[in-house]
């Protein structure tokens, strides 16, 4: 008539929680569910940026550390006053100055942002993945957020305003929420 409680149990002995199988970890929490989502918006969103600025719809002196790319350039080296005044004129072309290989590198950081994106999603156990790569994946979350706390730094030492105030409090941002999805 009385049955035991383990029986209710939906835990019992024989589906028990393996801490080294990803696929039977419990859901993970609110706040690492949230950090998740806004660090995947702020992740597209910068690739967005990077893939504007490879096209040459925005100027390159927004990234890459405020300069043009040009080494040895005058106008890196007159300083960060009026960066942006020779895009004042909406009939000249931002990608003017943008030379090759910050297009290649927006490019190449687009597709990296991407994958940032994706693996803070498979890090967060909203996707299952395979047990085997539960190691790899928890390092690679790990390299993620100490490459964030690095361009971080980076972006406050631009001489552009713009990467120095929006980049790097975006950045910022998806440091912490890097962090809690690999505390996770």
């Amino acid at each position: 008539m009385y049955q035991s409680i383990d029986s209710f149990n939906p835990k019992s002995k024989d589906q028990s929680i393996n801490s080294s199988n990803p696929r039977s970890m419990d859901p993970p929490k609110k706040i690492e569910v949230a950090a998740t989502i806004v660090a995947m918006i702020l992740f597209g969103g910068m690739a967005v940026v990077q893939i504007l600025l490879a096209s040459g719809k925005l100027p390159s002196t927004i990234a890459w550390g405020g300069g043009r790319g040009r080494a040895g350039s005058e106008e890196q080296n007159e300083g960060s006053q009026d960066q942006n005044e020779d895009y004042e004129d909406d009939d000249k072309d931002a990608d003017m100055d943008t030379p090759l290989w910050m297009r290649i590198a927006s490019t190449v950081a687009a597709f990296i942002l991407l994958g940032m994106a994706y693996l803070v999603y498979v890090r967060s156990y909203l996707y299952r993945y395979p047990q085997e790569s539960h190691k790899w994946v928890k390092i690679l979350s790990w390299i993620i957020t100490g490459f964030l706390g690095l361009n971080f730094l980076g972006n406050l030492a631009s001489t552009s305003n713009i990467e120095r105030y929006v980049f790097g409090s975006v950045t910022f941002v998806l440091c912490i929420c890097c962090i809690i999805v690999s505390m996770s």
